[in-house]
């Protein structure tokens, strides 16, 4: 006998694969395997060629997840500058909306740029990574910004535990505004990637890929 829960929690992973690789689609256009930065000597490289950048923890309104932009001991807070450029406009227009009402927050960043070994085990064990060979995040083009946590507290506070609080739907619903007029202005995909379990369908992280074109 199948028990119709897990048939139904499978089926629900399966079409949110899906649903995520359709709507990643246009970024395997603007990322061939010629825009892959695969490995960390391909990475050293690019820094020194000015293709990839560092993005540095603890900024006023956002920080990087330390646990999660990480990855063998190596930290991997890197974008292009194109990308790299855009989380700042995002970041800018999130710290002008936030004012007084919620000056305390800071939006949480979980995923840069990934090399090639990394995207392939997250593609192996979850139902919403594409492969190595496919995702804008080895290319250095996206980023991810939590829509489950965000921090709360002063910028020098380094306990995600102590600083972090469940969804919020008014901070992330500001967010998603912003959001979708960078995805309406053609300056990036945007893709909202969904946690699913035994009980609940909730979004987790936006997935936001910076158009090539991008200008500010």
């Amino acid at each position: 006998m199948i028990d119709a829960g897990v048939t139904s929690l499978v089926r629900d992973r399966e079409l949110e694969s899906r649903r995520i690789r359709e709507a990643t689609t246009i970024e395997r256009r603007w990322y061939g395997p010629e825009n892959r930065i695969v490995t960390y000597a391909d990475a050293d490289r690019a820094i020194a060629e000015g293709r990839l950048v560092h993005v540095p923890f603890g900024q006023p309104v956002y920080d990087l997840t330390r646990s999660e932009v990480k990855y063998e001991s190596k930290q991997l807070n890197l974008l292009t500058p194109l990308a790299k450029k855009l989380l700042d406009e995002v970041m800018r227009k999130w710290g002008e909306t936030r004012g007084e009402r919620w000056p305390e927050v800071r939006l949480a960043v979980t995923s840069l740029w990934r090399p090639g070994e990394m995207q392939a085990k997250l593609a192996r064990s979850s139902y919403w990574a594409v492969g190595e060979g496919e995702s804008s995040h080895v290319a250095g083009a996206a980023f991810d910004v939590s829509r489950r946590s965000m921090w709360i507290g002063s910028e020098g506070v380094r306990s995600w535990d102590e600083t972090r609080t469940r969804f919020d739907v008014e901070v992330f619903g500001k967010m998603d505004e912003i959001l979708e007029r960078v995805a309406h202005e053609g300056k990036a995909n945007v893709v909202v990637e969904r946690l699913i379990d035994e009980d609940r369908i909730v979004p987790s992280v936006s997935h936001v890929c910076v158009n090539p074109n991008y200008e500010s």
